[in-house]
């Protein structure tokens, strides 16, 4: 059994309001602290949960994922880059409900405004055209910052990449 290297994560359990224990998981992943419930803690003499070595594994395949890069391309579109974080968001945990949300807001809105264009062609004035053609479509006032903070975050997971990998 591979073990995880000293320093990279931990493990530890942590019991609810009902009295259930769940494994939960520390690690860093893109130079922040991430803390994700890994899965219920196994009850003497139940099959009910995880041991520890399960969770240990559990906790394993996660950090793999949320490190998993896959090769910087140079002209990134939006879509591709937005399906990377949205890949990495829910590698790390994020609810099925926050990422039916993402995933709707880049096929609808982002990917058909923006198209094929990469990242790096996209500037301020292509942002302002994008929030004038959504109000003219009548969009919620919420709901188009909504939309620019994905824009925003897709933008800086894309250089946080693009950064480490030329580090490497």
């Amino acid at each position: 059994m591979a073990r995880r290297s000293r320093g990279t994560s931990s493990l530890t359990t942590y019991r609810d309001s009902a009295g259930a224990e769940s494994w939960y998981g520390l690690f860093c992943s893109h130079g922040r602290r991430v803390k994700r419930r890994i899965c219920p803690k196994r009850e003497a003499g139940t099959r009910k949960g995880l041991t520890r070595t399960q969770a240990e594994a559990a906790l394993r395949r996660i950090t793999g994922e949320a490190h998993a890069a896959p090769p910087v391309v140079q002209r990134v579109t939006v879509g591709e880059a937005g399906r990377r974080y949205l890949d990495e968001l829910e590698a790390l945990g994020r609810k099925p409900s926050t990422m039916q949300d993402y995933r709707s807001t880049l096929r609808v809105h982002l990917v058909p405004f923006y198209g094929e264009r990469p990242l790096s062609e996209i500037d301020k004035a292509d942002v302002r055209a994008f929030v004038a053609a959504k109000r003219r479509e009548g969009k919620a006032s919420k709901s188009v910052p909504n939309w620019l903070s994905l824009l925003h975050s897709i933008f800086t997971h894309a250089e946080e990449r693009a950064g480490h990998a030329a580090t490497r």
